[in-house]
């Protein structure tokens, strides 16, 4: 059964209760494993209930003082700018923020407690531990993909769905290796067929201007999307969002050889978000500008 996206209703709803300024949010974006937000605000305190989905909160411009408690926990830390912050599943508390600055501005992103459990399945089996909360951790690769996560939110377009989930799928993995204590060996990536990825890559070049998720892919070979991610790559040597990143550039540079089709025309048949999108990705992956591509033939 198809999941319903993640909205406010299933978050903590902490900005809300705090009344704080929500400036941007996935409320209406459609993602099923990922809800993600950007606020601002004064000093605040606020009671938080348990949610079954896991918060992670990251600070934006100033370094802010936290004080309270996490599950019971007692909490008193300095947080700084894009740092960590992990509020699992199943915890709920109190914080009183102080920022440094005039403001205090943040990132809140909550990922899916089924994708955790399906991730934890495909990864080690049924015998992982559980999440454990961590307080203004400095994590690079986490931060760097909530600044994708940030970018997606101040533009957005509807024709994200594989990034968002391979951005989510990576915020899952990471977690699960790193902050779950005792976590056991991690099992060999489950490996798909011949057929099955001949199957995926059909699919794909059949369907570039529609907007390709991973949730989708994974449905046509009736697998989770942990082993789609690992299987595929396995086999090519690319992730499915690399793969189809690559096919839309090799179609359009196709149409912009042998067709008459104006840009914007093109950026739309092969599944890019705009024309600006198309000539930032094509040049990105050929050195060259669709314009220049066009012109040399």
């Amino acid at each position: 059964m198809a999941l319903a996206p993640l909205t406010w209703a299933d978050t903590h709803r902490a900005p809300q209760r705090a009344g704080l300024h929500v400036s941007h949010s996935s409320e209406d974006a459609g993602w099923t494993s990922l809800f993600a937000s950007l606020q601002a605000g004064q000093r605040y305190e606020v009671t938080f209930p348990a949610v079954k989905h896991h918060l992670l909160v990251i600070p934006v411009a100033s370094k802010v003082a936290i004080m309270g408690n996490i599950g019971g926990l007692p909490t008193h830390h300095t947080l700084l700018p894009g740092s960590i912050t992990l509020i699992p599943g199943g915890f709920a508390g109190t914080t009183r923020i102080v920022s440094s600055g005039k403001t205090h501005s943040s990132m809140h992103l909550y990922l899916r407690q089924e994708l955790l459990e399906t991730i934890q399945e495909d990864m080690f089996g049924n015998s992982g531990g559980a999440l454990e909360p961590v307080i203004g951790r400095v994590d690079p690769l986490l931060r760097g993909l909530a600044a994708e996560i940030r970018d997606l939110l101040l533009q957005p377009h509807s024709l994200t769905g594989a990034y968002v989930e391979t951005l989510t799928q990576m915020l899952g993995s990471w977690l699960l290796r790193k902050y779950v204590p005792r976590q056991p060996v991690a099992k060999p990536p489950p490996r798909l067929s011949a057929q099955q990825v001949a199957r995926v890559i059909a699919h794909v070049e059949t369907h570039l201007d529609h907007d390709l998720s991973l949730t989708s892919l994974a449905a046509l070979l009736q697998v989770s999307v942990t082993r789609l991610s690992a299987g595929f790559k396995a086999r090519t040597g690319s992730t499915p969002y690399q793969f189809i990143l690559r096919s839309r550039v090799d179609k359009a540079v196709e149409l912009l050889r042998n067709s008459c089709l104006g840009m914007s025309e093109i950026a739309l048949a092969c599944g890019f978000c705009d024309q600006p999108h198309m000539v930032n990705v094509v040049q990105r992956l050929t050195g060259l500008t669709p314009g220049t591509i066009r012109r040399s033939h």
